[in-house]
């Protein structure tokens, strides 16, 4: 691809000169921050993988939205997030929840300031999100601002449906098939599928069967005092089937990431933001 040519298809804030900036503030005022982690996936994976998925998440969404007339950018990529569940394996960079709040709401702030006043903030790792809540609350306590909160991991299973070879797609997680399959389709290079593990939770293991309903796999570990990931995750950190990864399902789920979240941000962002319910009247 051309420089101009690249210029001209940008989807990334970083990869915009000053002046772009401006220009597109004019054409749109939504951006999306992604909120990632840096901390081990397995042995086959490298220990930035959600980092490379929400990135190429984040250009076929503001793809997707550009093809439906909407302009959009992806503000920020933020490489680290709260993985102490993961420092039990080494791999892990991470900031304190008090400071990962700070970090988005002040991210989230400074593209407000040139023009980007609607913020979607996407969470890529099971400990980012109460802290991303936190920034979401001081973010939204700003008139000129309009945060919007998702998460990847609630979407997953709908990303994954029907595309999943493993015995139990439904748990399959951490540097399982869905993230090696993903890797596959972006960075191949960065991925030794002769390293890749299956490992599975036990069914009959009642830490995994909670009668309290909703619980995502970090809740269940709170709900039970849990510290880190040891004994929750295989010796390898994995949670899942890696070996039946390949790089077409990959290029679906992170296709099917991207069309959920930008019919989402398309409706609900962009033509009909919700403000107040409207009561609906009664004859």
């Amino acid at each position: 691809m051309s420089s101009s040519n690249r210029q001209a298809a940008s989807r990334n804030f970083l990869e915009l000169r000053a002046p772009q900036v401006r220009d597109l503030a004019k054409k749109t005022d939504v951006a999306l921050i992604f909120v990632t982690q840096t901390a081990q996936a397995g042995p086959h994976l490298p220990v930035g993988s959600r980092y490379f998925i929400a990135g190429e998440i984040g250009r076929r969404i503001v793809d997707r939205l550009a093809a439906d007339g909407h302009a959009a950018i992806v503000g920020a990529v933020l490489p680290f997030g709260y993985s102490v569940y993961n420092a039990c394996f080494p791999g892990v960079i991470q900031l304190t929840p008090e400071t990962l709040a700070a970090v988005v709401a002040e991210v989230g702030e400074s593209l407000a300031r040139q023009g980007f006043r609607k913020l979607v903030i996407l969470s890529n790792a099971g400990g980012n999100p109460p802290a991303i809540k936190l920034a979401l609350h001081r973010l939204s306590a700003q008139s000129h601002i309009r945060a919007f909160f998702l998460d990847l991991q609630r979407a997953r299973l709908q990303a994954m449906k029907g595309l999943l070879e493993g015995a139990h797609p439904e748990h399959d997680s951490h540097a399982g098939e869905w993230e090696t399959s993903c890797m596959l389709a972006i960075a191949p290079e960065l991925v030794d599928m002769s390293r890749a593990e299956c490992w599975h939770w036990d069914p009959h293991d009642e830490r995994h069967r909670l009668t309290l309903e909703g619980l995502s796999f970090h809740d269940r570990q709170l709900a039970l005092g849990v510290k880190d990931d040891r004994g929750w995750i295989g010796p390898g950190g994995t949670v899942g089937d890696a070996t039946k990864a390949t790089a077409k399902k990959g290029h679906r789920i992170l296709d099917n990431y991207a069309s959920l979240f930008a019919g989402h941000i398309k409706k609900w962002v962009i033509e009909s933001p919700v403000d107040i319910p409207r009561e609906k009247k009664t004859m």
